[in-house]
């Protein structure tokens, strides 16, 4: 593990960024009251520029944290040198791609099949997709700050305290080291954070050494998709 007060920086800026996220999805229910079922196209186009404005300011409040999180977490494990973080980058264009599809396309989707409650539907889409982009700009900033760092070896994914099978599957495979497999998977609602590794003796948490197991037991004679399956049924099942 990592020192004490490296433990403690995590813990806090783990609570940081889900009250981050809370406060972001109370924002987004004060707007969501613009979308309209009966004028979806057109209540859209008047609620996505407010979506994409509040995304952009909290994603940049998320990397802002990141960079001082990264930073704090360098020095209580007394990593010489001062290098300095890479603050992720919020893409306006993609942010609305990826809103478009979870809210007026797959609600018109939703309604020609008979889901039923189709707006609550699109408001948890919209609202885990809201989350997964503002959090990213947490996420990306301390991977692409540890990939610029020559003192860092990789980074481990840090649970937000109840991981869904996918995230609990990622911690199981312990910490990320090489740079081709250095992106972070998220999710939409993920609220996964993650740190530096300085030290190939750091060793995972407890709890993150229960899914290890886990997913050395459970996976034991599969691969691939079926490995995938396998531990999801187990997690699931416990």
């Amino acid at each position: 593990m990592a020192s004490v007060a490296g433990e403690r920086l995590t813990d806090s800026h783990r609570r940081s960024v889900l009250a981050l996220r809370a406060a972001t999805l109370r924002e987004l229910l004060r707007l969501w009251p613009i979308f309209d079922l009966a004028d979806i196209d057109g209540s859209w186009r008047r609620l996505s520029p407010a979506l994409l404005a509040l995304i952009q300011r909290r994603h940049e409040d998320a990397a802002t944290r990141g960079a001082a999180f990264y930073q704090a977490f360098r020095r209580a494990e007394q990593v010489p040198g001062t290098p300095t973080p890479r603050l992720a980058k919020f893409d306006p264009r993609k942010a609305e791609a990826s809103l478009t599809l979870v809210g007026p396309i797959w609600t018109k989707t939703s309604i020609a099949r008979g889901i039923q409650n189709p707006l609550d539907v699109a408001f948890e889409r919209v609202a885990g997709e809201v989350s997964r982009q503002v959090l990213n700009g947490d996420r990306l900033t301390v991977v692409e700050s540890v990939k610029a760092d020559r003192q860092a070896l990789g980074y481990r994914r840090i649970s937000d305290g109840n991981p869904c099978a996918f995230c609990a599957m990622l911690i199981g495979r312990g910490a990320v080291f090489t740079e081709a497999s250095a992106g972070f998977k998220a999710h939409r609602k993920c609220g996964c954070t993650a740190r530096a590794v300085y030290d190939l003796n750091d060793a995972p948490s407890r709890r993150a050494r229960e899914l290890q197991q886990l997913w050395n037991e459970s996976t034991r004679g599969h691969r691939g998709r079926n490995a995938i399956r396998a531990f999801r049924q187990a997690y699931e099942g416990r």
